[in-house]
């Protein structure tokens, strides 16, 4: 009687379709293109506890009260073809921060006539006025929205649940700029070893 669980079915008519278009970017991605999963982690809180941590015999302790000194928002784009990580920090997720990273990513693997595959939600930022303007302009950026509640086929979620074990579960930090800090050095890390995830058909994503 203590157990509960919990589901969520997508309800998005064109579900087959949309699932069709991510899944085969992941297995065979088109030619001389690169296939970007991106998504926004929001409200990561930065909160500050004391800690002592692990020795011999004792786990890592931390303690209960904390300070807290806000939050701020991840912006994640994470190359399919080598598991590469671009990131930013923002304080709020509209839409002209949005357009903000997407230039970012842009610049970054959108160069020399290179065509880019972004896969995203259908959060209501992402298609705004300033957005399709901007979009329409870059003939070889196109966007592929998963269905509605099904952001488990964007492989940058199993990315942010890699942040979440290793630098936010068990961080304390002293402001936000620490929090912003320690994020951004973690993807510089990340990227010294990135590889990209194996997409197995009735299997989870793995390394």
């Amino acid at each position: 009687p203590h157990r509960s669980q919990m589901w969520c079915f997508s309800t998005d008519p064109d579900f087959e379709q949309k699932q069709a278009d991510v899944v085969g970017l992941y297995l065979r991605p088109p030619k001389n293109a690169l296939v970007i999963c991106f998504d926004e982690k929001p409200c990561i809180q930065a909160n500050e506890r004391e800690q002592r941590p692990m020795i011999p015999g004792h786990p890592q302790q931390r303690s209960h009260e904390y300070v807290r000194h806000g939050t701020v928002d991840l912006f994640a784009a994470f190359c399919v073809n080598n598991g590469q990580v671009l990131g930013g920090i923002e304080e709020r997720h509209r839409g002209v921060e949005f357009l903000k990273f997407m230039k970012l990513v842009y610049r970054r693997w959108g160069q020399r006539h290179r065509t880019l595959h972004i896969i995203l939600d259908n959060l209501a930022t992402h298609d705004v006025d300033e957005v399709k303007m901007w979009l329409k302009k870059r003939t070889n950026l196109h966007f592929h929205f998963t269905p509605t509640h099904a952001s488990w086929l964007n492989q940058v979620e199993l990315w942010f649940g890699i942040v979440q074990g290793q630098v936010i579960k068990r961080g304390s930090f002293t402001s936000k700029e620490d929090l912003s800090g320690k994020l951004m050095t973690f993807i510089t890390e990340y990227n010294k070893h990135a590889k990209p995830f194996a997409w197995c058909s009735g299997d989870p994503l793995r390394t």
